[in-house]
């Protein structure tokens, strides 16, 4: 037989076999054929580096342009400053007004600093705490207006171990602590924008009694909140909005909030949820890293509670090495997701039409004691730029499924009011998660879409309880529970899907129309915490009863993922990221930024020895 007949024949055997598998397996012809994993862009390395190098900050009170204490006029000496100044606030004193930065010639870029007197004993790159009170210098809002307002403009402003607080003889709400920039007609070019504003080791909080809703609102570029601390942050269930530590809307970024710890009972962080005064713009380049997201356990009913972390714009949006954890307390209305990212045009119209949410990459993170997990693609009011291209990876989902109603791990394409509107979310990757279903009977889904097709979607290698659920048809059956499931699911609404080498739990309801090439558990009878428990332990976990979730050497996937690795996410790994986030000593994660290799390198010493503590410094082709 001639070679162009060989070639012939193997190519129509190829054919023939693919056409098989189509109809025996579609999703494993899906994977083979049209099967594509898209990751998302990341901040952009030079803006971020820019930030973290402006956290280099060592304070010296000899270099105090200003000294003020308790009693004198701070305004007059933030009017009188010049950009290079530092204006040093004497520990313990506090300022009480509503206080304003104005716009300083600064053609140079000099930081103007405002700082405590006693900031040299905060440790840099260390978070502080209410144990550090003595050190700070307050400044105290009166009602009316917020502690501190940066005005359009302004530039190169750092804050290191200030309090911010609302009046201590106060009882009325209070909105913003800290006003950077605006979001009106005050700022409505790229020109006017505040850039270059740092909150260093300060603390920011309200009381127990009172309604606060943000802690900063940001308007402005080139902003970093880094090892801080933000506590009684919260709206009445009766009030206008949703609380938030760090609320980001009239900014084209970046942004690095790092190392803090967020006590909210609305959003610890909102990036969006407005329309921006300057046309055109989303907040992009943005990293949120090593902080400590929480709504405290005891804060009771009188809160208005909802996601712990929440994107309604952002592009190039990176999550990682975060602990994020819900309320304990399963009689309180809780949360709703650990995280909503979607494209939100909050308004509707033209004015907000180019919101976009895209490019987020979510990994790295410990999320516990939640009611959902992720949700993507919503969008509330038209028209809106379709959200698109999200990674979730490594992440750990403990003692998901709290509270009311359904429990989903990933939701996709959730429409609020108008469903006819919503696109779909393309570009979805979620892989190596581990999720810890909680004591639950309720109904559990690990994907859950409307009647919408989301291209190259990428579900492997989790460990995951419940089904794939997807609403067939409209709104309506959304409440009357028109469901379609398992390989039909994925055929229709998730074309070209790699869904493969996942383990599924719970599947309490299994039709054996599951997707092959998967992992289902066996053997276990009943419903409720007893199946779970059941369930978890086949698994392989090692003691998932006491925080431990690695799987063990006899677990039957150890090293069963697609690629070789074990299912689920790599614990050991994620233990040592989070390394220092609950206690505020975080330190970046540096995997991705191994020694180079200097093949010819050498270095010549004139002696035979090295002094202890000597430094040695060679240079490397």
């Amino acid at each position: 037989m001639t070679e162009s007949k060989i070639l012939f024949s193997n190519i129509t055997i190829l054919i023939l076999i693919n056409f098989l598998f189509s109809f025996l397996y579609p999703t494993l012809f899906f994977r083979e054929v049209w099967g594509a994993v898209v990751l998302p862009d990341l901040p952009n390395p030079t803006k971020i580096l820019e930030l973290e190098k402006n956290l280099i900050y060592s304070h010296n009170n000899n270099n105090c342009t200003v000294t003020l204490k308790e009693g004198d006029n701070l305004q007059n000496a933030l009017n009188n400053a010049n950009p290079g100044d530092t204006i040093c606030l004497t520990a313990g004193s506090v300022f009480k007004g509503n206080f304003i930065i104005p716009v300083k010639n600064n053609s140079q870029d000099k930081w103007l600093t405002i700082v405590s007197t006693r900031a040299n004993e905060l440790p840099e790159g260390r978070r502080v705490s209410p144990l550090d009170i003595n050190k700070f210098a307050t400044i105290a809002a009166r009602i009316g207006g917020s502690a501190l307002k940066i005005n359009p403009g302004a530039s190169f402003i750092r804050f290191v171990g200030i309090e911010f607080i609302p009046d201590p003889n106060e009882t009325r709400p209070f909105y913003n602590l800290v006003e950077v920039g605006v979001n009106g007609p005050l700022q409505t070019q790229i020109s006017q924008i505040p850039h270059h504003i740092v909150f260093d080791r300060s603390y920011f909080h309200g009381r127990n009694d009172l309604q606060l809703r943000r802690g900063i609102l940001v308007n402005a570029n080139y902003v970093v909140v880094a090892n801080s601390y933000f506590d009684e942050i919260h709206e009445s269930t009766n009030g206008t909005g949703d609380a938030q530590a760090v609320s980001v809307c009239n900014s084209q970024g970046p942004i690095l909030i790092h190392n803090n710890y967020m006590a909210v009972a609305g959003e610890n962080i909102m990036v969006g949820g407005c329309d921006t005064s300057v046309v055109g713009i989303n907040p992009e380049d943005i990293v949120v890293r090593g902080n400590h997201l929480i709504i405290p356990e005891g804060w009771g009913e009188k809160w208005h509670y909802k996601n712990l972390f929440e994107l309604k714009t952002g592009v190039r949006v990176l999550i990682e090495d975060n602990i994020m954890e819900g309320m304990v307390n399963e009689d309180v209305y809780g949360q709703f997701f650990a995280s909503i990212m979607k494209s939100n045009n909050q308004n509707g119209g033209d004015n907000g039409s180019w919101a976009n949410m895209s490019h987020v990459t979510f990994r790295y993170n410990h999320l516990k004691n939640i009611v959902n997990g992720i949700g993507f693609g919503m969008a509330a009011q038209p028209p809106v730029v379709n959200g698109h291209t999200a990674y979730v990876g490594y992440n750990l989902f403990e003692n998901v499924g709290l509270n009311y109603g359904r429990n989903y791990n990933i939701m996709l394409g959730l429409t609020y009011p108008d469903f006819t509107t919503q696109k779909a979310f393309p570009n979805l990757t979620v892989e190596h998660n581990t999720y810890i279903l909680g004591k639950t009977d309720k109904i559990v889904w690990s994907i859950f879409t409307f009647a919408l097709t989301h291209e190259n979607f990428v579900f492997k290698d989790n460990i995951i309880p419940g089904h794939i659920r997807l609403d067939s048809s409209s709104q309506q059956s959304i409440m009357f529970g028109d469901i379609v499931d398992g390989v039909q699911a994925l055929k229709y609404f998730f074309p070209e899907a790699i869904y493969e080498k996942n383990v599924n739990y719970y599947n309490l309801k299994n039709t054996g129309k599951d997707p092959q090439n998967n992992f289902y558990i066996s053997g276990c009878s009943g419903s409720g915490p007893s199946r779970r428990d059941c369930e978890l332990d086949k698994i392989g976990i090692v003691d998932w009863r006491n925080g431990n979730f690695q799987l063990s050497n006899n677990s039957p996937y150890k090293n069963a993922a697609s690629d070789g690795k074990d299912v689920g996410a790599d614990i050991l790994t994620l233990k040592n990221r989070l390394a220092g986030v609950l206690d505020g000593t975080y330190r970046y994660f540096l995997s991705s930024k191994t020694s180079p290799t200097c093949p010819s390198a050498s270095v010549t010493l004139s002696t035979s020895t090295i002094k202890v503590n000597q430094i040695t410094v060679a240079s490397a082709p």
